[in-house]
């Protein structure tokens, strides 16, 4: 999968210049047969490859499991006070309550009251295939008023149930988890999650911070986490390596590449759950990758007087783990990268990449001449592996190869092809 197209970096021989790029994006999708040799571990190329994902996927199945957003902001209509991506049911009432969640002050709930125990707020999730055979989790944030008890909080799809929580609540919120495998009869491609008023009908519930993810284990929280970041950015200076879900092992992770240390992080497993990811994506909202972007906070200063703030940095469009670095910089990856996954000692999940080969070159039209390709000036584009996602628990992984080059060194009516070939 591919895709073209331009915007903003710092300028790397001169960080003091804005300059407009073309970006070509090459996305390769393989499945993996590993071993705890990389020699000895395979990759083929998936007949079902990932697409290019030209947004940010959410990790959280639901829409606003954070309850931050209104009607309104999800464009549902004029209501600030009404929950975005959220329908009631059966004489349910749901409004988004200000300092009700689970951080208190300055955090918003969702307060939910109803005239029976059968009232309820729901959220329906589609997916692609089937639901039948497939391990879900569900988490969420919940209290009430008074002391009461929950009312089945669940998942539910073609009459089935699974993830059912019945648990007690008190005034200060309780996370609660349950985790459950649809039976293979559900053929379906729809579930609800489900959210109901509590076994005493006078009584108030507030619900914050609801998870739903594709995994058979409890994890720790963190809503907003993301599975893949888009793969549409214009340019990364350093290589990216994510390694997501498995962090089952406690104790000392690494990635190795080619022999060298590139990430390390202790990983624990307590209580709370599972980390969602070994190596995840480092979140952009939060520094210290916030910080490379350095977007002024104050509103006064926009519109910006260039594309990019002043001390913007490019590492900001790097996704890998900060703390976890090991090197300098990363640099980019070989084509024939050997790549180690260790966990609590020992490799235990090991392949090679397959040695591609990447090519591109586009064409202008000089404005002499006749307009014909033989005429056409070409120009060609180093593209560079910047990114490898690693899936371990599905045996797959990605790759992005990223070509970039300064999009106003012609007119923008002067191009004319692109050429990219893989081999």
């Amino acid at each position: 999968a591919g895709f073209f197209f331009f915007f903003w970096r710092k300028n790397p021989a001169s960080t003091t210049e804005i300059q407009q790029v073309g970006t070509i994006v090459l996305k390769r999708s393989y499945t993996i047969d590993p071993n705890t040799n990389p020699a000895l571990g395979m990759l083929t190329p998936m007949d079902e490859p990932l697409p290019v994902f030209e947004q940010d996927v959410a990790e959280n199945l639901t829409l606003n499991g954070d309850m931050e957003a209104s009607q309104k902001a999800f464009g549902e209509g004029d209501s600030v006070t009404l929950p975005g991506a959220w329908q009631v049911e059966a004489d349910a009432t749901a409004v988004l309550a200000q300092d009700q969640g689970r951080q208190g002050t300055d955090d918003t709930g969702l307060q939910v009251t109803g005239k029976t125990t059968n009232s309820r707020v729901v959220q329906t999730i589609s997916f692609d295939l089937p639901l039948g055979g497939r391990p879900f989790s569900l988490s969420l944030y919940a209290k009430a008023d008074a002391a009461t008890t929950t009312n089945n909080i669940r998942l539910e799809a073609d009459g089935a149930t699974v993830c059912s929580l019945n648990a007690a609540l008190t005034t200060a919120h309780t996370r609660f988890t349950a985790t459950g495998v649809w039976p293979m009869s559900v053929t379906v491609t729809e579930m609800q999650v489900v959210l109901p008023m509590v076994s005493d009908s006078a009584r108030t519930v507030f619900y914050d911070d609801v998870e739903v993810l594709e995994r058979s284990y409890k994890t720790k929280v963190g809503v907003a986490a993301l599975r893949y970041e888009s793969d549409l950015t214009p340019f990364k200076p350093e290589g990216d390596v994510v390694v997501l879900d498995y962090a089952a092992q406690s104790g000392v992770n690494r990635v190795r590449v080619n022999g060298s240390n590139w990430l390390a992080r202790t990983v624990s497993s307590n209580g709370s759950g599972r980390d969602k990811a070994l190596f995840g994506w480092e979140p952009r909202a939060v520094n210290p990758r916030k910080g490379e972007a350095a977007f002024p906070e104050d509103d006064s200063a926009y519109p910006l007087p260039e594309a990019l703030p002043g001390g913007f940095n490019n590492r900001f469009y790097n996704g890998y783990l900060r703390g976890s670095l090991q090197l300098t910089t990363l640099p980019y990856l070989s084509a024939t990268a050997n790549v180690e996954i260790e966990r609590n000692g020992s490799v235990d999940y090991a392949f090679h990449l397959p040695g591609e080969s990447v090519t591109a070159v586009y064409y202008v039209y000089s404005g002499t001449g006749p307009d014909k390709d033989s005429y056409w000036q070409s120009h060609t584009v180093t593209l560079n592996l910047d990114t490898l996602v690693i899936e371990p628990e599905h045996n797959r992984c990605y790759t992005v190869w990223r070509g970039v080059w300064p999009f106003t060194d012609h007119p923008e009516d002067a191009y004319r092809r692109l050429v990219v070939k893989a081999v």
